[in-house]
């Protein structure tokens, strides 16, 4: 029997995957407007969690010795910061 609860956590699943790829999507397009050369390390996090936060500080010091962080986006009525390394 699929409960409420079970639906909601199926829901909030979709979302979030949806949230990643459409984020994703906007720094793969800023990457090439721009001409980032081999940009790696793709991240976000929604502003105000410390966890993720934490997580997108630690991809920045793995990647390419260039980096943009300075990308605060809103999609979903949630604000995400976003950002990348590049070059070498």
């Amino acid at each position: 029997m699929i409960t409420k609860q079970k639906v909601e956590i199926m829901a909030f699943k979709i979302v979030k995957k949806n949230i990643r790829r459409r984020i994703m999507r906007i720094i793969d397009q800023i990457t090439e407007e721009y001409n980032y050369d081999c940009a790696d390390n793709y991240r976000f996090y929604e502003v105000g969690n410390a966890e993720q936060k934490a997580e997108y500080e630690a991809r920045r010091s793995t990647g390419c010795c260039g980096f943009c962080d300075e990308k605060e986006i809103k999609y979903l009525g949630r604000t995400f910061m976003i950002g990348f390394n590049y070059g070498h």
